[in-house]
């Protein structure tokens, strides 16, 4: 889905064709030119290549999550041949579509469960039963699976056709659990999944993936591996039938969870990203690019093509509302969400700012369509099912079209290049220095073309310097602008690290740079291999790659570091000051030279620090000796300039820092404390014991502040591995909220 951009659509709010006030599926059809007019090369339309459609079968309920038929359309909707008239229409525009599929649970009213209430000997197991007592399951402690405050009574519901019994409904009573574990519903499911890609349908939006299925009370209501193997057989089924395809799921809850439905083997094709939305509004409020950057580090643990960014979507409020619909806000909301890596979704209305029609109840997320500033706003000729959103004038699809300058025209320009230009549906992002932090600066970087990205988060106009040091930009090309027509500085060795640019207010600048050769390699890269010439008075040391020295009369010492990494990847090398945390010196050429200035400072020792040019995905941390020395695991690489694997993580509790060493063959440890004056081994106070393929290391907190400290492990056969952990002052980084400090060994 490289290059793709989707969009969210609510049927019964999108357009009614026939005055009933409801939403259909032949008002959908009237608006695929407004969405895509089949055409690549226009701005006419908004240009989206996915359409998602909110539940489209029959459900007794307005929002559809429960269903009563799977093989049906909602007739509030129209007909299966009206979908199928979409459905044609649409692939005719160049456009996927996906529809919500909810296996999670069906509805109280559907024949499945009055049949299994019934104990019907084909459905009395279809869903989950149990004639355990609720004081019973009380303190057993099941509860709602997402937690909060709640009890057995609000997962446990009794039903009168099957007295004594209680049956699971996570959400609602109304919305009972399929048991998934039984085969023949697993059968059943891949019934419907056969008969929608058979009509044509693209794939599915996975809802409530989590809780699929539930083996005790929590932790055991979410995430078990029970939900992951029937999500790869489901998955397994779904491509046997139709190859091409895919799955988008909702796993509402934080990264670590969301990587689990990825390293479960491709359970699903796609997981939502709800962190992305938070980062943007964050970035877009408070104008500090901190909140994106955060993020787009944080994200680097699963590949971009596996996760899916959107700012809001029908269970949450809308974007504008945030900053009571500022125009300007919402733009740089959009600017960020349509450059991120990953496919982007866009919720109906969010192109030009729709806003809430109310507060409170979700059902104001879901008001009409905004499409001219009548009072009905073009949605219906008759009374619309919900009210308006509140700033349906001038704010809808009629008035912003006319305006050049509207949201609506930024979003059209940028989904258009999106859908063109390899480098924004590519996974590379490369953050850029910049002078002033309330500036959004990347470089997305594909397979055939770059594309340098700066947003202005101010209202004010900002004149900045771009550092692309820590970027694969070449030193030497010209440059071209994308947003608007504008002579642009060229890139030289002159300004790389001090690139000029004006923005004006709220401004987007997306700069093409042009071809950008790919080094990347699909192996995790080794370290880079370091020597180093050293004048009078240096030792290298290089198992925690210092260099230190001795202080004296002279004033200037030069270092050169010779350092080679594949595929020629450095983009700079730099001294520093360890003991101050300040850069003395930098290169960016072979071979790296660093001259030190002894006056005012003689300090004891400072690190070398290697910026890598990329690594899959986005900028290399930096290596150096006791901050940053790290690797990332499975699918990111840095390059690290060490001899030293064995760094501790270090995770503060009130009493231990504990740090987990894999190796498999350690067997004993040392440590020296203080003045390096005495060796303890395997005192009270320092512990290591074997956990699985990891030696946990103990260290009690109350002789850890304001210390250094040096490991020595030791092998079976007694040798000395030479691998040195230098740890400085441990209340420093407890009191710094640093929680893990890490780096494990390869």
């Amino acid at each position: 889905m490289v290059n793709s951009v989707g969009y969210e659509i609510y049927v019964r709010s999108f357009c009614d064709s026939d005055g009933d006030g409801i939403g259909d599926l032949k008002g959908l059809i009237s608006k695929l030119d407004y969405l895509n007019d089949g055409n690549p090369d226009t701005y006419n339309d908004l240009g989206v290549n996915v359409i998602w459609l909110m539940p489209i079968f029959k459900s007794p309920s307005i929002h559809g999550y429960d269903q009563t038929d799977y093989y049906d359309i909602n007739p509030t909707y129209g007909t299966l041949a009206d979908f199928q008239e979409f459905l044609d229409k649409a692939h005719a525009r160049g456009i996927k579509v996906i529809v919500d599929l909810v296996i999670n649970h069906c509805s109280d009213q559907s024949t499945w469960f009055t049949q299994s209430v019934a104990k019907n000997a084909t459905y009395k197991d279809w869903f989950v039963w149990t004639n355990e007592t609720i004081g019973n399951l009380d303190t057993a402690g099941w509860q709602k699976p997402w937690g909060g405050v709640s009890s057995a009574s609000d997962v446990w519901l009794a039903d009168a056709g099957r007295p004594g019994e209680y049956f699971y409904a996570a959400f609602s009573g109304s919305q009972p659990d399929l048991n998934l574990k039984n085969t023949a519903v697993a059968q059943e499911i891949d019934n419907i999944v056969t008969f929608w890609l058979n009509k044509g349908v693209d794939g599915f939006r996975l809802d409530a993936i989590r809780y699929l299925i539930e083996t005790g009370p929590l932790p055991d209501q979410a995430d078990t591996p029970e939900t992951l193997t029937f999500l790869r057989n489901f998955q397994a089924h779904m491509k046997s039938i139709k190859s091409s395809a895919f799955t988008i799921g909702e796993v509402w809850s934080i990264l670590s969870d969301i990587e689990k439905y990825y390293d479960s083997d491709q359970g699903v094709d796609m997981c939502f990203d709800f962190d992305a939305g938070s980062a943007v509004e964050a970035t877009t409020y408070f104008q500090n690019n901190s909140y994106i950057y955060n993020y787009l580090n944080t994200v680097r643990t699963v590949p971009m093509t596996f996760l899916s960014p959107f700012l809001a979507n029908h269970d949450q409020p809308r974007y504008p509302n945030n900053w009571d619909g500022d125009t300007n806000k919402s733009k740089v909301a959009m600017a960020i969400l349509l450059t991120l890596p990953g496919m982007p979704f866009i919720y109906y209305g969010e192109e030009f700012g729709m806003m809430n029609s109310g507060g409170g109840s979700d059902l104001y997320y879901r008001s009409p369509m905004q499409w001219d500033n009548t009072p009905k706003a073009g949605f219906t000729t008759g009374t619309p099912w919900n009210n308006i959103g509140t700033n349906y004038d001038p704010y809808n699809v009629a008035s912003q079209t006319a305006d050049p300058n509207s949201q609506l025209n930024m979003v059209k320009k940028l989904v258009n290049l999106r859908t063109k230009y390899s480098a924004l549906g590519s996974t590379n992002t490369e953050l850029i220095g910049c002078s002033q932090n309330s500036i959004v600066t990347y470089f997305r970087k594909g397979t055939k073309d770059g594309i340098i990205v700066i947003i202005n988060t101010l209202g004010t106009v900002q004149n900045v310097n771009l550092n692309f040091y820590d970027t694969c930009i070449p030193q030497s090309l010209s440059v071209q602008s994308l947003m608007k027509a504008e002579s642009l500085t060229g890139i030289t060795t002159g300004n790389y690290g001090a690139y000029p640019v004006t923005l004006q207010p709220y401004e987007v600048k997306l700069i093409y740079v042009g071809s950008v050769l790919d080094t990347r390699t699909v192996a995790p890269l080794p370290p880079p291999t370091v020597t180093l010439s050293l004048g009078e008075g240096f030792v290298y040391r290089p198992e925690m790659n210092y260099v230190t020295w001795i202080a004296h009369s002279n004033s200037n010492f030069i270092i050169t570091a010779n350092v080679e990494s594949n595929g020629n990847m450095i983009s700079r090398v730099e001294f520093w000051d360890y003991y101050y945390n300040f850069m003395m010196s930098f290169d960016t050429t072979p071979p790296y030279e660093f001259t030190y200035n002894n006056y005012p400072y003689p300090w004891d020792f400072g690190d070398y620090r290697v910026y890598a040019k990329v690594f899959y995905g986005g900028s290399s941390s930096i290596s150096s000796a006791g901050t940053n020395l790290y690797r990332y695991s499975p699918y990111y690489e840095s390059i690290i300039i060490s001899n030293s694997y064995y760094i501790f993580r270090m995770k503060p509790t009130e009493i231990f820092y504990t740090s987990r060493i894999k190796t498999n063959t350690i067997i004993d440890a040392m440590y020296v404390t203080g003045e390096f004056t005495s060796w303890v081994q395997n005192s009270p106070a320092f512990q290591m014991i074997l956990n699985g393929d990891f030696y946990e290391v103990t260290i009690a907190s109350n002789i850890c502040s304001g210390k250094m400290y040096k490991f020595t492990l030791f092998t079976n056969g007694n040798t000395n591995l030479s691998k040195v952990m230098w740890l400085w002052d441990f209340a420093n980084y407890r009191y710094n909220s640093m929680d893990n400090y890490n780096a494990i060994a390869p």
